[in-house]
């Protein structure tokens, strides 16, 4: 059971990382927007724009406050580079806006590592039982009167 979970969340991250690449590719040439309100006073938007994926949630104080927090490079709409990684939070005339923003390369390499990690032990043990090895150990199993490995002594 748990080697069919992994093996599902392997293909996951492959096809995550097949998605990233595409907005990663289509953000250089479109931007998009997703703009999401969960109540009267909380909102959620999500933009794609040349190379960058923003994420940010807007709220509506009843007190207004003037705390500021910003972190990264060129935080919130301004100018990016490849580089640029921000984490923001301020509030602007009763809204308080909190977010991040960070390039989609990072992410996609995020999701291949993750993916390459997860689909390493499948692809092992198809190749091993392609070449009539043992799953376990590749201990060549060509001849065997029995069903067990003689290296490892694990069921074949």
């Amino acid at each position: 059971m748990r080697k069919v979970i992994l093996n599902a969340i392997g293909l996951g991250g492959v096809a995550t990382a097949i998605a990233l690449a595409g907005l990663w590719v289509a953000s250089y040439f479109s931007s998009c927007g997703v703009y999401w309100e969960i109540t009267e006073t909380l909102s959620v938007t999500l933009s794609v724009e040349s190379g960058h994926a923003s994420c940010f949630v807007s709220q509506i104080l009843e007190t207004p406050s003037q705390v500021a927090f910003s972190w990264g490079d060129r935080p919130f709409f301004q100018e990016r580079t490849w580089y640029s990684f921000a984490v923001y939070s301020y509030d602007t005339r009763g809204y308080r806006h909190s977010g991040m923003s960070f390039p989609l390369w990072s992410a996609f390499l995020l999701s291949v590592c993750c993916a390459m990690i997860l689909i390493r032990g499948p692809l092992r043990r198809h190749r091993r039982r392609k070449r009539n090895e043992c799953i376990h150990c590749g201990y060549d199993l060509t001849g065997l009167p029995e069903p067990r490995c003689p290296e490892c002594g694990k069921r074949i």
